[in-house]
């Protein structure tokens, strides 16, 4: 989240080196998993395409809604 203040970029700088060190941990981790004999080939699970069309279906009408609703003026969002 980025806040606009007077020191926008220092909040921005903030929020830079946050997604840099969560990237960083992310990649640790990984090495970590990778030098005790994870391999991510077997261990990836297979996807239902039923799921995924559902899925799909789902992000499509919620951006329709979200655009409809900026279209009537109306500021909507939604995340996960």
């Amino acid at each position: 989240m980025l806040f606009l203040t007077s020191k926008t970029s220092l909040t921005r700088s903030f929020v830079q080196q946050h997604v840099l060190n969560m990237s960083f941990l992310l990649m640790s981790k990984y090495a970590e998993l990778l030098a005790q004999g994870w391999d991510p080939a077997v261990v990836t699970r297979p996807v239902d395409p039923e799921l995924e069309k559902m899925r799909l279906a789902h992000e499509v009408e919620m951006k329709r809604m979200e655009l409809e609703a900026e279209k009537n003026g109306k500021r909507w969002s939604w995340s996960w």
